[in-house]
């Protein structure tokens, strides 16, 4: 879960401050990933999880929600961008393997990949 559906659905109940409350339930997995994320694993399974445990894991998610979507923004940002110029909006036909399966997994910083988008476009 991450923090637009945590956020959603705190925010359908209209009188949190006033009545309502909030209880947190999971499935045994789901609090096994809250303590994993929040470096629990020395405590014992009893200790509690506590909401700072849920949003914690919870902004974990989108962090890494927001990390996984950087290509792909970068990607149409660049196509977006060569698009104003009609002779830039015409894209080659890869037929490569390579543009078919990708690269392997390396870790990059966002500008580099923004740069390989771009050269690839």
């Amino acid at each position: 879960m991450h923090k637009a559906k945590f956020m959603q659905s705190a925010g359908r109940m209209r009188k949190l401050s006033e009545e309502q409350s909030i209880i947190i339930v999971g499935e045994a997995t789901i609090f096994a990933e809250i303590r994993r994320t929040n470096n629990m694993r020395s405590l014992p399974q009893e200790k509690a999880v506590t909401i700072q445990h849920v949003l914690s894991w919870v902004m974990h998610n989108t962090v890494e929600l927001i990390w996984k979507g950087i290509p792909m923004w970068s990607d149409q940002g660049v196509f977006y961008a060569s698009s104003s110029r009609p002779e830039h909006s015409v894209l080659e036909e890869n037929t490569d393997l390579s543009s078919f399966y990708g690269h392997s997994v390396t870790r990059t910083s966002v500008t580099e990949a923004a740069a390989r988008a771009k050269d690839f476009y």
